[in-house]
């Protein structure tokens, strides 16, 4: 079924605060204390949401296109919903949540709109020629990064024998120096990189 489009036009922060309102009328919640309650409470309060499909005439509160058109306007999505979004792909690619949303906290921290001073771009930091081959036309729409990074991470999961630790290193560093140093290459960056999700996620 094709989603119908907005019947209101999104305008940068506004059209956060009004997703949220949204969304926190969807969770019974009646004002914002107890919605920062839940958050307090739970890291991911959406996550019972995603996947249920939308009623009639309905969007659903964490359809890509929100995000899209938010980036679009210049304006940083909730992390909250970013984290939602990423258990969502997560569901959609059959990789594990956990170790997705590791990578996407230490690539870029939640943040749709991140360049690195190396060129990669948006949540999962894809460099252009990788985004390319992954068939992601816009690596600042959250739900194209994600879905792009996700196979990608898991076409390196594939490649190395479901070893996280030698699939997190080629993400990082490139699977062309992993397989030359058979392993973990010898680059600070890359090891700090790996311990730090491997930590993340109590491989560590």
């Amino acid at each position: 079924m094709q989603i119908p489009e907005p019947k209101f036009e999104l305008k940068g922060p506004e059209a956060i605060q009004q997703r949220i309102s949204e969304l926190r009328a969807r969770l019974g919640l009646k004002n914002k204390a107890e919605f920062k309650d839940v958050l307090a409470q739970n890291t991911d309060p959406l996550s019972g949401l995603i996947g249920t499909p939308p009623s009639e005439g309905e969007l659903h509160p964490m359809d890509p296109s929100m995000f899209g058109a938010t980036i679009g306007n210049g304006a940083r999505a909730n992390k909250v919903q970013m984290q939602a979004l990423v258990t969502q792909v997560a569901k959609e690619q059959n990789i594990d949540v956990t170790l997705l949303r590791a990578v996407v906290e230490a690539e870029s921290d939640f943040n749709p709109s991140e360049v690195s001073n190396k060129g990669a771009l948006g949540l999962m930091q894809l460099m252009p020629g990788t985004a390319k081959e992954l068939g992601v036309t816009n690596p600042f729409d959250p739900y194209q990064n994600l879905t792009g990074g996700s196979k990608y991470l898991k076409q390196l999961l594939a490649r190395y024998q479901g070893n996280t630790e030698i699939a997190l290193a080629a993400y990082n560093a490139g699977p062309g120096n992993v397989d030359k140093a058979g392993g973990v290459p010898n680059f600070a960056e890359t090891k700090k990189y790996v311990d730090k999700i491997l930590r993340r996620i109590g491989q560590r």
